[in-house]
């Protein structure tokens, strides 16, 4: 199953496209042999659950999951939790907890953290606190709007440490122009959150680019 692990849509202030454009966009991918199974709807610093028209999703095939891309001390990260209910006590808790304190958080709610573009020229990286960070071991290899030298960094970083990281695909997409150049492919269905976090924990995924997908 092929995911896009990180797009911005109508619920981000920065981003120009909705999902339902995503949808039609990936109906063209499909139909000029591309393979894109889901995407996961991750707006900035909020937990929000866009609404599809329902023909464009059925004719899409999507599976169209919601997460969160937060602001956390180090940098951005894709925040994965299992439930609506727990992004709302995240969100209610958030602002009270400091550094590694909200990392904590996430993970005794059973969540996934996730470093995006954690080697960018911006203050927005985790860049090398992750050797510090040792209950993360996940992070966005490929980034679709990041550099050429940006993703190597990533890459660089993870071949150093032999195997202790993992890196899933996301294109970062704000305009529709971005959508799905960077994919996640897992080995089993993602039905839900809870999927998407057994399959992430579980390791049996890899980080591509769409061009890589083509039958």
């Amino acid at each position: 199953m092929y995911i896009d692990m990180h797009v911005h849509a109508e619920g981000s202030w920065d981003s120009s496209a909705t999902l339902n454009d995503y949808m039609k966009q990936a109906v063209e991918l499909k139909e000029e042999g591309y393979q894109i199974d889901g995407i996961c709807i991750s707006e900035h610093d909020r937990y929000k659950e866009p609404i599809p028209d329902q023909k464009l999703l059925e004719e899409s095939g999507l599976t169209v999951l919601t997460i969160m891309e937060d602001s956390l001390y180090y940098g951005h990260a894709l925040i994965i939790l299992d439930t609506e209910e727990h992004y709302k006590e995240y969100m209610k808790t958030k602002y009270d907890l400091r550094g590694n304190d909200r990392i904590e958080k996430i993970e005794s709610m059973g969540g996934v953290i996730v470093p995006t573009h954690p080697f960018r020229y911006s203050a927005n990286s985790f860049g090398m606190a992750l050797d510090h960070l040792n209950s993360i071991n996940i992070i966005e290899s490929l980034n679709g709007t990041n550099s050429r030298k940006e993703n190597e960094r990533a890459l660089a970083f993870m071949a150093l440490h032999n195997g202790r990281f993992r890196g899933i695909g996301g294109s970062d997409a704000h305009y529709l122009r971005e959508f799905a150049a960077c994919l996640t492919h897992f080995e089993v269905e993602i039905k839900d959150n809870s999927d998407l976090i057994d399959s992430l924990k579980s390791g049996n995924f890899r980080a591509l680019w769409l061009a890589e997908t083509k039958s």
